[in-house]
């Protein structure tokens, strides 16, 4: 299974079926207030469960209708869905992310960037990575597990240590 958003959605979606049978506007309520944790497109969790039906991770329990509301498919996670969510989990623990594409670029290319231009960046990013220490910090709550919240911290707090660490060096050499 290929890494990335369309994993975090299954993952999701899963996660979210074995606790009682939804559909998908439920997911995407469930998950809403959550987009830092979990930065999910509306359209792709509608994608994942005709993909997991299809797969037969989950079945169709029947549609509803509330009102004027459109029809709302509701689904359940199946035995097989259940296991491969177990398998998933544990692989996503097992398994380390890659590196953020776009850093490893710049900070290889750095050559291409006048020195200013390259440091700039650089007290962007940390501003950046201050700014989110302060919206981890409050969104914590909202958090389904403070163990994702400490480990968000800790990779924020070193990344900006690094940053400036980076920024300090770049500016003892001239």
């Amino acid at each position: 299974m290929k890494r990335g958003t369309g994993l975090l959605t299954r993952l999701l979606a899963l996660w979210l079926l074995s606790e009682q049978p939804q559909h998908g506007y439920s997911i995407r309520q469930g998950l809403s207030g959550l987009e830092m944790w979990f930065p999910i497109e509306d359209a792709s969790i509608y994608s994942m469960l005709r993909s997991l039906q299809s797969n037969g991770l989950i079945k169709k329990l029947g549609t509803e209708k509330e009102g004027k509301r459109p029809n709302r498919t509701r689904y359940a996670i199946t035995s097989a869905g259940r296991k491969e969510y177990q398998q998933q989990l544990r692989q996503a623990l097992e398994t380390l992310e890659p590196p953020d594409g776009l850093i490893s670029l710049a900070l290889s290319a750095n050559t291409d960037l006048p020195e200013t231009s390259f440091k700039e960046g650089l007290k962007a990013r940390a501003l950046a990575l201050e700014v989110k220490l302060i919206v981890i910090a409050q969104q914590a709550r909202a958090s389904p597990s403070r163990w994702m919240v400490e480990r968000e911290l800790v990779m924020t707090r070193a990344e900006l240590d690094w940053c400036n660490n980076l920024i300090a060096e770049i500016g003892e050499n001239p």
